[in-house]
């Protein structure tokens, strides 16, 4: 599936043209998985193939259409899948710690708790992905689209989510401390509970946000939009807490 077509593909999922079991899968070539097994295999057909549990460290498959693959508890540690079509993926408690997702489609890919530390995902696109308590911590997701995401419990501290869509986002009881949150459009995301102490929320839209129980203290929210914001009990920057 060529760049162009993934766009559209995923333009027509988010305006409900398209099923996602309706979606074209091509055959995974033989040569290909072969080539992904010995650490590279660029631009390849490895769609729909199992790799729960694999031990692939630094493994390098740029630009490969891996479509509902499996990666189930695989070890993957500063593996380079950037520009990869990841669509509707498996990488439950998988390990991609350090490892380069920058571009991919993972749209409605599963991530629950799989390692992220230190990873790039820049301009990565996961919206409706299930990032539930991954850890993402120092990972940069600059650019990147977590429309309606699942990132419950999620580690995100000191991680770079700065101009990032966020909008509908569950963020529920996640660790944002330290994280740079710039110019990101969290319009009506769930914060309910999540720690955005010293995080930078300059310029962010927050917009129909529930901010109840959150803990901002020390953040930075110089010229936030905070119009129609949840607050419930809300540890402010200055220590007030606001909404009792």
């Amino acid at each position: 599936m060529t760049q162009a077509r993934l766009m559209v593909f995923t333009a027509l999922l988010a305006a409900g043209g398209v099923g996602i079991a309706q979606a074209q899968v091509r055959t995974a070539n033989p040569e290909h998985i072969q080539k992904f097994k010995q650490g590279e295999c660029l631009k390849c057909e490895l769609a729909q193939t199992d790799w729960q549990g694999a031990n692939l460290p630094g493994v390098k498959a740029t630009g490969s259409v891996l479509q509902q693959a499996n990666f189930t508890g695989a070890n993957l540690p500063g593996a380079d899948l950037s520009k990869c079509n990841l669509i509707l993926s498996n990488f439950t408690q998988a390990n991609l710690t350090g490892a380069i997702l920058n571009e991919s489609f993972l749209v409605t890919a599963k991530l629950p708790k799989a390692e992220l530390a230190g990873a790039s995902l820049l301009k990565t696109d996961l919206r409706d992905a299930d990032l539930t308590a991954v850890n993402l911590q120092k990972a940069n997701l600059q650019g990147a689209l977590l429309i309606k995401a699942q990132l419950y419990q999620a580690n995100l501290s000191e991680s770079n989510l700065g101009f990032a869509a966020l909008s509908l986002t569950n963020l529920n009881e996640a660790n944002l401390s330290g994280a740079n949150l710039q110019g990101a459009n969290l319009r009506g995301a769930n914060l309910s509970g999540a720690n955005l102490s010293r995080a930078n929320l300059g310029g962010a839209n927050l917009t129909g946000a529930n901010l109840s129980g959150a803990n901002l203290y020390g953040a930075q929210i110089q010229g936030a939009l905070l119009t129609s914001v949840t607050w419930r009990g809300t540890l402010m920057p200055d220590g007030s807490v606001r909404g009792r």
